[in-house]
């Protein structure tokens, strides 16, 4: 025998030997597996919010033509800005939610009506505001000010947030009427 495998014997410590014979606690390695896998959706989710987010900040910043006055007190400035902020907002809340609910946080009743509570004012929030910036962008805005790109930007933003407004309007719908 070597001097180290005799100097483990003699202090009895096989801590490799050990580890590898220790059961692992499923319980663990299903928490983690599913914290993964929140994570991997959580990701294909920002891939796909990100660029609007972005978009929107960037368009808001560096375009006078959304600063224009209109009828009502609000400007397509506003609307972008607000749209930013609440998409990051939005993923930040989503990303606490996946990383840090577990089963026994989920179930709790209080935690339960709270989420449920702020996902039904989100979405009445998402569903007005995508209507201001319609009737604002279609309706009030002079569009002959702003640029090609900003005027594609913004038509087509506003099509995707009524098409996926649409859809939520849609699914929430059918959830009701299944119960």
């Amino acid at each position: 025998m070597t001097a180290q495998v005799q100097n483990d014997i003699e202090n009895n410590s096989f801590t490799e030997l050990k580890s590898i014979l220790v059961k692992p606690d499923e319980k663990k390695n299903a928490r983690l597996i599913e914290r993964v896998v929140r994570f991997v959706l959580f990701l294909f989710m920002f891939m796909f919010i990100f660029p609007m987010i972005f978009c929107d900040y960037y368009f808001a910043m560096n375009n006078d033509c959304v600063k224009q006055t209109l009828h009502i007190s609000l400007t397509m400035y506003d609307y972008l800005i607000v749209n930013a902020i609440f998409g990051t907002v939005v993923v930040f809340g989503i990303l606490i939610l996946f990383m840090f609910c577990d089963d026994e946080t989920a179930n709790n009743f209080k935690e339960k009506i709270i989420f449920t509570t702020l996902m039904h004012i989100s979405r009445c929030f998402v569903v007005s505001w995508v209507i201001v910036g319609a009737v604002m962008y279609w309706g009030e805005m002079d569009r002959s000010m702003c640029s090609q790109e900003t005027n594609d930007y913004l038509t087509a933003s506003l099509i995707l947030r009524i098409i996926m407004t649409s859809f939520e309007v849609n699914n929430v719908y059918n959830k009701k009427r299944k119960n």
